[in-house]
């Protein structure tokens, strides 16, 4: 007697799955704004969730971000201040990184903006490892500013509009 119940939650199941999966065939992929949809976290109320896309950034920018991504849009509280102010000084020595690799040729016409964005990406990712240290409840403020360093940078080869 059995059997033929799980039969049918199973039977039920995959046809579920197989309408799911149709409909995303089908269905043309929500893009989210440049600016606005990737600069708030959505931890933020009414912030849209975060969706996996391609972004053509240079191998370094690429690093730091598939490093701060995961963290900036987790969900805001205790954990996602942990991960972060664990992974800070990987973050740290990434946006090092960007401005060893120099000006990307995306961004060779304003060189002297690309080298004040990575310092200034770097500024905000210590003074955000010393409010890990010292002062966490100013933390989300300091992640935000790293966040925005971060899109000031990409901005400068193109991802987003100026």
């Amino acid at each position: 007697m059995a059997r033929p119940r799980i039969l049918a939650v199973l039977v039920i199941s995959f046809a579920g799955l197989a309408c799911a999966k149709a409909d995303h065939a089908t269905t043309p992929p929500v893009e989210a704004p440049a600016a606005e949809g990737h600069e708030s976290s959505a931890a933020e109320p009414g912030a849209p969730a975060h969706e996996e896309h391609e972004h053509d950034f240079p191998a370094a920018v690429t690093s730091f971000h598939d490093a701060m991504s995961p963290l900036w849009h987790a969900e805001a509280g205790e954990t996602r201040t942990q991960d972060t102010c664990a992974a800070v000084d990987e973050m740290i020595v990434k946006a090092g990184a960007i401005g060893e690799a120099g000006v990307p040729p995306k961004a060779a016409d304003q060189a002297e903006g690309w080298n004040s964005a990575t310092a200034d990406l770097v500024t905000k990712l210590e003074a955000l490892k010393a409010s890990c240290a010292d002062s966490p409840d100013t933390f989300d403020a300091g992640f935000k500013e790293v966040h925005e360093a971060f899109h000031v940078l990409v901005k400068l080869v193109g991802h987003e509009k100026q």
